[in-house]
């Protein structure tokens, strides 16, 4: 997925899922080629002589960058901030917090959305996109919050889904990997429901996409026919993350349940030098941030009265 470009020429080509990659038609000459991909630092290489009816083999070894990429504003509360627009996607966002929007619609979460309406028209094919950081050859989970409202036509004619490039790549027609499409059955009915798409990192950086499209049809006259596309808050989760103990509150010395051990093991711990807890806060039975004797009361208050 790496691209490389023969800068005077100004051709490009990607690389395979082996890192192989061809130029053809290249003149005789002096050429200069450059490597890319998003997440790697860039590699040049001047000079490269092509002889006349030859070919040349150069090679690039691309190094990974530090990511400092993170998702935000994920619930479009803060508006735009953070997505790339692609297509004919509208730049702005649907502020519900005075009452719902056309159709009833209100934010899934919050009380903004991204939304993308037209009447007795249509919206070219357009989206939303953002990068994040990745760990190569992990599986990643993105999903999003979708409501579509349609008046004339039919179900087709409105449709959502989201994608991951695996490479972090920003156009919507590279590889990006979509999820199956979402669609409204009903007409005059708005409905969020989730969808959902994993993914396998190919790169220290991947990308998210939201993507909406709207068709014309054979519909009422101007007035009463309508295409809305809604996207609320994206979540993506790194499904080979390693995955820590579960707190469980109230249980002090790690034996998996809550009993009266617990109490003791704590006023153990804290009145006669007893062997300190495995986990801290899952002593602090109460919630109320520290490790103390009312946390053995609370805890056998609520085992006991």
């Amino acid at each position: 997925g790496a691209t490389g470009t023969a800068v005077e020429l100004g051709r490009s080509i990607a690389s395979g899922a082996n890192g192989a990659y061809e130029l053809l038609n290249v003149p005789a000459g002096s050429h200069t080629l450059r490597a890319s991909k998003t997440g790697y630092a860039t590699r040049t290489q001047a000079g490269i002589a092509v002889a006349e009816d030859s070919s040349v083999t150069v090679d690039f070894v691309l190094e990974a960058q530090p990511c400092t990429l993170e998702l935000k504003n994920l619930g479009f509360e803060s508006g735009m901030t953070g997505w790339m627009r692609f297509g004919d996607a509208r730049n702005k966002t649907v502020d519900t917090s005075a009452g719902p929007w056309f159709g009833g619609i209100r934010a899934h979460e919050g009380t903004h959305f991204h939304g993308n309406e037209v009447n007795a028209a249509l919206l070219p094919r357009g989206g939303l996109s953002q990068q994040a950081c990745a760990v190569p050859g992990h599986r990643y989970r993105a999903t999003v919050w979708s409501n579509i409202y349609w008046i004339g036509g039919v179900a087709d004619d409105a449709t959502s889904r989201i994608g991951i490039d695996p490479g972090g790549g920003t156009d919507p027609d590279g590889p990006v990997q979509w999820s199956a499409i979402h669609r409204q059955p009903t007409p005059k009915k708005e409905e969020w429901r989730q969808i959902t798409r994993e993914s396998v990192a190919s790169g220290p950086v991947i990308t998210v996409f939201l993507e909406f499209r709207q068709r014309d049809a054979a519909s009422p006259p101007p007035g009463g026919q309508w295409r809305i596309n809604c996207f609320d808050l994206v979540e993506i989760e790194d499904l080979d993350a390693p995955k820590g103990p579960k707190l469980r509150r109230g249980d002090c010395d790690g034996s998996a349940k809550g009993d009266i051990s617990d109490a003791v093991f704590l006023l153990n711990h804290l009145f006669l030098a007893g062997r300190a807890p495995g986990c801290l806060d899952a002593c602090d039975a109460n919630d109320d941030g520290a490790a103390d004797i009312s946390d053995a009361s609370y805890l056998l208050n609520y085992l006991f009265i």
